[in-house]
């Protein structure tokens, strides 16, 4: 099942594959913003092929219709620091699922926070686990920093993505915020 569900199943969406250093990334975007990030796949094909499986009735544009996000992911696989300021699409999730992104989202470029640090930043100091469940549910990684979260001891958890803790890593060391041999 896919980490969207069918929450948008009877709604037109638009898709894109971008280019980068880190590899292709897909966009999913409803009229209300960006529903879905595919993280770095090695083809465009295996991107396309990702974006599919989760909405077969997507429709796909050409990524020069949508310069705005192909220059923000580019410019972010570059090791720039940049602020994805785009509307995000979170329905279906829960809003202290949402709290718990926002707050993610709101993680500084090169820095990192622990799972504990945002519960207690959304009001709910004992919910770390919570939180940690709510990072494995994010729709939109890269643009909402769940990387960025560690566990209270430093060290690198939980990362849900395809690589696991090896792209965990990876993106901290393109961000600053992990030096490139730990």
């Amino acid at each position: 099942m896919s980490i969207v569900s069918n929450r948008y199943a009877a709604e037109a969406m638009t898709g894109a594959i971008f280019a980068t250093n880190l590899g292709f990334i897909g966009l999913v975007l409803s009229e209300q913003g960006i529903v879905r990030l595919i993280l770095p796949r090695s083809t465009e094909a295996e991107a396309l092929a990702a974006l599919g499986a989760e909405y077969p009735k997507l429709t796909m544009l050409d990524s020069a219709l949508l310069p705005e996000y192909g220059n923000a992911l580019r410019r972010y696989a570059q090791g720039e620091a940049v602020t994805f300021d785009f509307p995000f699409d979170l329905r279906g999730l829960t809003e202290f699922q949402q709290a718990a992104l926002m707050a993610a989202y709101a993680i500084p470029y090169g820095q990192v926070q622990t799972y504990k640090s945002l519960a207690e930043a959304i009001g709910r100091p004992k919910a770390s686990r919570a939180v940690g469940g709510a990072m494995a549910k994010n729709p939109i990684p890269l643009m909402i920093p769940c990387h960025r979260v560690i566990a209270t001891n430093g060290n690198l958890t939980g990362y849900s993505g395809p690589g696991g803790l090896e792209t965990k890593k990876r993106l901290l060391q393109l961000e600053g915020a992990l030096a490139n041999d730990e």
